[in-house]
């Protein structure tokens, strides 16, 4: 049995719906679940050997995204293959690989299949941007480019990108229910 102390300090103790409350009146409210995800901002590859379109790429996006940068096509396989980017802006004339095999090459890989490519280049004629959008590319943006379309652009590949991933999920969900429910039916059936 407890006595009068005993349930005097549990007593004092605030209940968590008045923690809550208190937390949320100071403005420091928290959720009693931990979020697995750590929100982080996109991260976007610029590949192309001209730094002058490399400082006004960082000038333009750094704002909103993370940068990173690839001076050849090279380069750009292999941090697009480690550090998986949201989307990559690819120049098409550059040393060692031009543009248009290195996205052919991300487009054939397992690992860099899902990255949008938007060719961002000084090529404007409609024959180059037809090879670049038939290798998969998912816009074709001629330099000089006006940094609020681009933006635009980048944001909405990047949300059709999580829209495709989320319905991927969805279906790897299905699939595991209904090979659940099939497993469970032929057990409880006759």
């Amino acid at each position: 049995m407890m006595d009068h102390k005993e349930f005097k300090s549990i007593q004092d103790k605030p209940t968590r719906r008045e923690q809550m409350i208190g937390a949320v009146n100071t403005g420091a409210a928290t959720s009693t679940r931990r979020s697995t995800r750590v929100k982080t901002r996109p991260r976007i590859l610029v590949v192309d050997d001209d730094y002058f379109f490399v400082d006004l790429a960082e000038n333009t996006l750094s704002e909103d995204f993370d940068v990173i940068y690839a001076s050849n096509g090279a380069m750009a396989l292999e941090i697009a293959s480690q550090r998986h980017p949201d989307v990559i802006l690819l120049d098409v004339m550059m040393p060692e690989i031009h543009g248009y095999e290195v996205c052919r090459r991300l487009k054939a890989h397992h690992e860099t299949r899902s990255i949008p490519v938007i060719f961002l280049t000084s090529l404007g004629e409609a024959s180059s941007q037809e090879i670049g959008l038939r290798l998969g590319a998912a816009d074709y943006i001629t330099k000089p480019f006006d940094p609020a379309a681009l933006k635009i652009q980048i944001n909405k590949q990047i949300g059709l990108k999580c829209s495709m991933s989320r319905q991927r999920r969805w279906r790897r969900t299905g699939a595991r229910v209904l090979e659940f429910m099939t497993f469970w039916r032929h057990d409880l059936l006759p």
